[in-house]
């Protein structure tokens, strides 16, 4: 039971650490891709 619990808070927190230390890198990625498809296409 307890590793059943565990593993229900463990897995979200986990995937939450990872989109929150990610996002800016993200941001970061998709922002300049944009920029690149916008001058590429005008």
């Amino acid at each position: 039971m307890a590793g059943a619990i565990s593993w229900e808070i463990l897995v979200p927190l986990t995937v939450i650490a990872v989109v929150a230390l990610q996002w800016r890198d993200w941001m970061t990625s998709f922002r300049a891709w944009r920029a690149k498809r916008l001058k590429s296409t005008n």
